[in-house]
């Protein structure tokens, strides 16, 4: 009697000697990550549309409903923060690189102020030892 299987895909096996890394599974994910987030778009509008519906029948009258997902793909929080890290590096907007982490506006917000104050701290600095 068999209770569970678990199985390797053989192209992984049969083309290279080495088990795959972490990031070569993921680029091999991207495809279909992308095809998860389209679902999640047409999804949330049904889903929307069906609460607002039981909302009226309830006699809860018209509602502002949203739909939240959660990321398709989590991250290892120390990785999640490499990238981010790279993505600053590389000068991609802050706004952006918060959005990829799941940050909100206030928050971005917030980290802008937090880094203007950093900057400017240490201008103060290299300006107090120079001269």
């Amino acid at each position: 009697m068999m209770l569970g299987r678990a199985s390797i895909t053989r192209a992984w096996l049969t083309h290279q000697t080495e088990i795959p890394s972490g990031v070569a599974l993921q680029m091999a994910m991207t495809p279909y990550l992308k095809k998860l987030e389209s679902y999640q778009e047409v999804w949330s509008t049904a889903f929307e549309r069906l609460f607002d519906l039981w909302l009226a029948m309830a006699g809860e009258g018209p509602a502002q409903v949203l739909t939240v997902w959660a990321q398709v793909l989590l991250l290892d929080p120390l990785q999640a923060l490499q990238a981010a890290q790279l993505a600053d590096d590389l000068g991609m907007p802050l706004s952006q690189t918060a959005e990829f982490l799941g940050r909100t506006p206030e928050q971005v917000a917030e980290w802008a102020a937090a880094r203007g104050a950093m900057e400017e701290a240490r201008v103060a600095a290299v300006t107090a030892q120079t001269g």
